[in-house]
Order: structure tokens, then C-alpha cells, then sequence
């Protein structure tokens, strides 16, 4: 994955990063979208217009670097401040490890679940198959 438009809310610019206006919200469609913001309140008008992305990077400031999921295609990331200058690198670090591992992770939990309806329907066959074999032989020893 790759990030398509870096986005910033907060009134300091930042390298790499556009300030946000309004309009970018109907230019983020299907995009992979980071945006630097205060808090993630400060995101939810924005975000919840971005329906159609593809995945959001939320990035706010702390005292800890940490990173959740908010949705299946919204993460939150915190980081130092003083990260500011390198948030790009931070971010493609992200995404190439921690956010790559995550998709793999779903990918493989649908896989799974599709093996598992698959067995399921295996086996309903089988017994299908079985009775089917049960009756007809059924019919047979009475002739």
C-alpha cells in the first residue's frame, strides 16, 4: 500500500503534507489518505465524509508511539512531536510493516472462513452421498 494525499489539520505545516480544506474531502475518494490532526475528534467530520477511501491513516501527537485499528480501513498512529520532520519515513515504515501484516492477517481470516464453509459443504455432500448409497441399497435388498 501506498499513500496517496498526506493531509495536515494542525495549524503548523508540515513537510510533505498539504493543509486541509474542505475540498479535499471530494477529492479523497478510493485514495489511500494520512492525516496529521490533534485529536482523532478533530477527524470525524472529515473521515466520516471519506467513506470511499481506501484506507485512512490518522496520525496524532503523544507521549507514546502506539498504533490501533479504528475500522477495517482506519488505524490511528501516535507519535512524538519531535517525529514531525520524519513522519514520512515513520508512516512508510507503518504501512510496510506493521499495516502490511494487518491486511495479511484479514486476508488469511477470510481465506480460512471460506475453507471452512467449504468443508462445511464437503461434508454435507458426503452425507448426502451417504444417504443416498443408505437408500438406495435400501431398494435394492428388497428386490
Amino acid at each position: 500500500m501506498k499513500i496517496d494525499r498526506y493531509i495536515n489539520q494542525l495549524e503548523k505545516p508540515i513537510n510533505g503534507f498539504t493543509m486541509f480544506r474542505d475540498s479535499d474531502i471530494d477529492q479523497c475518494n478510493d485514495l489511500n489518505i494520512c492525516l496529521l490532526a490533534d485529536s482523532i475528534e478533530s477527524t470525524e467530520f472529515f473521515t466520516s465524509q471519506l467513506e470511499e477511501c481506501k484506507n485512512i491513516i490518522i496520525v496524532t501527537h503523544g507521549e507514546t508511539l502506539s498504533f490501533e485499528p479504528l475500522s477495517s480501513n482506519t488505524w490511528h498512529v501516535t507519535i512524538f512531536e519531535s517525529m514531525d520532520d520524519t513522519l514520512h519515513q515513520y508512516i512508510d515504515l507503518f504501512i510496510n510493516h506493521t499495516l502490511s501484516l494487518e491486511l495479511e492477517n484479514k486476508e488469511l481470516k477470510k481465506s480460512e472462513q471460506m475453507l471452512k464453509k467449504e468443508n462445511i459443504l464437503l461434508d454435507i455432500t458426503s452425507k448426502s452421498g451417504d444417504a443416498l448409497q443408505s437408500e438406495l441399497k435400501k431398494q435394492t435388498d428388497l428386490a
